[in-house]
């Protein structure tokens, strides 16, 4: 009785982890197209922005006056 019921969660454990991220998902279908286009474009514009801005302040920072306060 214990082999079978581990099979069967076994078998079934992707199936249940589907079905909660099926429930999560108000309105977005399999392929929305919306979604697929859009989550890797707000993950984009997000390691972009992590990246530019402490870039662009470090550019502008005068190279002498951070040598001279080490």
């Amino acid at each position: 009785m214990y082999g079978t019921v581990r099979y069967t969660v076994a078998r079934r454990t992707r199936d249940v982890g589907i079905g909660v991220a099926a429930s999560l998902l108000f309105g977005i279908g399999t392929f929305d197209p919306v979604a697929l286009a859009g989550a890797p474009l707000v993950l984009g514009v997000t390691a972009w922005l992590a990246a530019y801005l402490p870039a662009r302040r470090a550019s502008r920072v005068d190279p002498l006056a951070a040598l001279r306060t080490d």
